[in-house]
Protein backbone atom coordinates (compact mmCIF):
# COMPACT_ATOMS: atom_id res chain seq x y z
CA UNK A 1 0.00 0.00 0.00
CA UNK A 2 1.18 3.11 -0.92
CA UNK A 3 1.74 6.23 1.79
CA UNK A 4 -0.28 8.90 0.45
CA UNK A 5 -1.00 11.84 2.31
CA UNK A 6 -4.26 10.40 2.99
CA UNK A 7 -3.26 7.27 4.53
CA UNK A 8 -0.58 9.46 6.78
CA UNK A 9 -3.17 11.49 8.13
CA UNK A 10 -5.18 8.84 8.88
CA UNK A 11 -2.13 6.42 10.23
CA UNK A 12 -1.64 9.82 12.74
CA UNK A 13 -5.33 10.02 13.52
CA UNK A 14 -5.84 6.75 14.84
CA UNK A 15 -2.41 6.92 16.89
CA UNK A 16 -3.37 9.62 18.39
CA UNK A 17 -6.77 8.08 19.08
CA UNK A 18 -4.99 4.74 20.62
CA UNK A 19 -2.70 7.56 22.67
CA UNK A 20 -5.91 8.90 24.10
CA UNK A 21 -7.49 5.83 24.58
CA UNK A 22 -4.27 4.19 26.65
CA UNK A 23 -4.09 7.11 29.01
CA UNK A 24 -7.66 6.67 29.54
CA UNK A 25 -7.52 3.03 30.61
CA UNK A 26 -4.54 3.64 32.51
CA UNK A 27 -6.28 6.60 34.51
CA UNK A 28 -9.43 4.45 35.02
CA UNK A 29 -7.50 1.32 36.22
CA UNK A 30 -5.45 4.25 39.02
CA UNK A 31 -9.38 5.58 39.85
CA UNK A 32 -10.49 1.92 40.29
CA UNK A 33 -7.38 1.02 42.04
CA UNK A 34 -8.13 3.70 44.53
CA UNK A 35 -11.56 3.14 45.34
CA UNK A 36 -11.16 -0.60 46.13
CA UNK A 37 -8.40 0.40 48.31
CA UNK A 38 -10.91 3.37 49.64
CA UNK A 39 -13.60 0.51 50.41
CA UNK A 40 -11.67 -2.78 51.73
CA UNK A 41 -9.71 0.16 54.43
CA UNK A 42 -13.57 1.15 55.56
CA UNK A 43 -15.15 -2.27 55.57
CA UNK A 44 -14.99 -4.73 58.95
CA UNK A 45 -13.96 -7.96 58.21
CA UNK A 46 -16.69 -10.63 58.47
CA UNK A 47 -15.55 -13.52 58.67
CA UNK A 48 -14.49 -12.50 62.02
CA UNK A 49 -17.98 -12.00 62.87
CA UNK A 50 -18.88 -15.31 61.70
CA UNK A 51 -16.12 -17.26 63.56
CA UNK A 52 -16.36 -15.67 66.71
CA UNK A 53 -20.33 -15.96 66.83
CA UNK A 54 -19.91 -19.78 65.92
CA UNK A 55 -17.70 -20.04 68.89
CA UNK A 56 -19.52 -18.61 71.35
CA UNK A 57 -21.98 -20.94 70.77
Amino acid sequence: MKNTRETELLKHELNKKLENFRTLRVSNIQNEVEKAAITTDNEKPKSKGFFSKFLNK
